[in-house]
C-alpha cells in the first residue's frame, strides 16, 4: 500500500532501493497511480524552470543577525532561570549592607540643608502670661532641657521656641534677639559631625557656612550640633555664638 507521499519521496529520490522497487511497481501496475506520478513530476519540472531563486544578502545578512539576536536571548533567559533566586539574594545583601553601613557609620552626620527642612516638623512652645525677664528666662531654660545651650540674658532675649523630632532627632529653634534684630539658634541631637560647612579663616571652635540662604557657625557638643543662623555678618553671629556655646 503506497499514496502521493510515497510518490513525492521517490521522485525527489529519498527512497532506499527497496522502498523505490515497491513503489515503481505499484505505479505501474495502478493507471491512477500512474497519472499521480505524471502530475507530480510535471509539476515539480514546472515549479523548477518557472520559479526565480531570489537571492538577497541584504536579507540573508539580516536573517543571520535576527537568529544570532535570538539565540543570545535565549542564552540569557536560560542564565537568569537558573541564577535568578542567587541574583536577587546578591542585590538584598547589598541593599542590607548599604543600610547598615548608612545608619552606623551615618547616624552622626548632619547637613545645614536637613536642619532647614525640619522647620516644617516643630511646634511653637507656649509662653508663659508674663514679660518679666527672671520668668521668662527660667520658662526658657526648662524648655529647652538638658541641650547644651547657655541662655544669657544680658546678650539676647528669647522671642520664641519651638521643638519637635525628625527621624529620631529632638530639634530645638529658639529665636533670639538683640539690639541688631533676631538670629535663630537651631539644636539638633544625635549628631556629631557636621557636613559642609568650613573651619572659620579666623581660627576658633566654630565653623562657618550658610543655612537657608542666611550666614550661619556651626559647632558640636555631645552629640549635639548647634547653628546660630542670622542675617548679619559672622563677627557678629561669633558674639551670639560665643554667649550660646556652653563653657
Amino acid at each position: 500500500m503506497i499514496d502521493r507521499l510515497d510518490i513525492h519521496a521517490w521522485v525527489d529520490g529519498e527512497l532506499d532501493s527497496d522502498r523505490q522497487k515497491i513503489v515503481s511497481q505499484a505505479v505501474e501496475a495502478d493507471p491512477a497511480l500512474t497519472a499521480e506520478y505524471h502530475a507530480i513530476v510535471l509539476t515539480k519540472t514546472v515549479l523548477r524552470s518557472k520559479c526565480a531563486t531570489e537571492q538577497s544578502a541584504e536579507s540573508w545578512n539580516a536573517c543571520r543577525e535576527r537568529i544570532r539576536r535570538l539565540d543570545q536571548d535565549i542564552r540569557i533567559q536560560q542564565f537568569v532561570g537558573r541564577y535568578a533566586w542567587g541574583i536577587c539574594g546578591v542585590f538584598l545583601a547589598i541593599l542590607l549592607v548599604g543600610a547598615w553601613v548608612n545608619r552606623t557609620l551615618g547616624s552622626g552626620l548632619i547637613r545645614p540643608g536637613e536642619v532647614a527642612s525640619m522647620a516644617s516638623t516643630l511646634m511653637p512652645v507656649a509662653q508663659p502670661r508674663t514679660t518679666e525677664p527672671d520668668k521668662m528666662h527660667q520658662w526658657a531654660v526648662g524648655t529647652i532641657g538638658d541641650a547644651p545651650m547657655n541662655l544669657n540674658p544680658g546678650v539676647c532675649q528669647v522671642r520664641s521656641i519651638s521643638t519637635g523630632y525628625c527621624d529620631g532627632r529632638r530639634i530645638i529653634r529658639v529665636v533670639l534677639r538683640d539690639a541688631k534684630g533676631d538670629v535663630s539658634v537651631w539644636v539638633v541631637s544625635g549628631a556629631s559631625t557636621i557636613d559642609g560647612f568650613r573651619p572659620l579663616p579666623t581660627g576658633g571652635e566654630f565653623l562657618y557656612g550658610r543655612m537657608n540662604g542666611l550666614p550661619s557657625l556651626a559647632w558640636t557638643d555631645n552629640g549635639y550640633a548647634l547653628f546660630v543662623a542670622g542675617d548679619r555678618d559672622f563677627e557678629s553671629l561669633r558674639a551670639i555664638a560665643l554667649a550660646t556655646k556652653v563653657r
